[in-house]
């Protein structure tokens, strides 16, 4: 009898291999969940194919749920605090901050982001703002 209760497991450093994930389907893994946040496309890429890979060996196949949070773009490591005032017309920028790696930068240009910059005005009351 196969049992009605769902297991997701969301993969992470501890469990970004195919052993690992071939373990996590073992100890009862229904769903494979990806956040999308903390992980590149190249990373995306590499699990979906070891969990298709599995899914060519096990009879009951795990679905991979994509974690997707929606526009957000990581700033880094700020010297000190900003302060933003409505109208104020900030520059977001895809070029990597000298330390930060690559990764805040990838995780800006997915997101529309050119290196180089774009101009932003802040609206009053905006929790967010799209890119162009």
């Amino acid at each position: 009898m196969r049992r009605k209760t769902k297991i997701i497991a969301t993969i992470g450093p501890a469990t970004n291999s195919y052993p690992a994930i071939e373990a996590l389907y073992e100890a009862g893994m229904s769903i494979a969940r990806l956040n999308m946040s903390h992980a590149t496309v190249d990373d995306a890429a590499s699990i979906i194919h070891w969990i298709k890979t599995l899914n060519r060996k096990v009879r009951y196949p795990v679905p991979v749920m994509l974690d997707t949070q929606g526009p957000e773009i990581r700033t880094g490591v700020l010297d000190q605090p900003m302060r933003l005032s409505a109208g104020q017309v900030v520059y977001l920028d895809a070029t990597p901050a000298p330390g930060a790696g690559d990764s805040y930068a990838e995780g800006a240009r997915s997101r529309g982001v050119p290196e180089g910059g774009v101009p932003t005005p802040l609206a009053e009351g905006a929790r967010s703002r799209g890119v162009p």
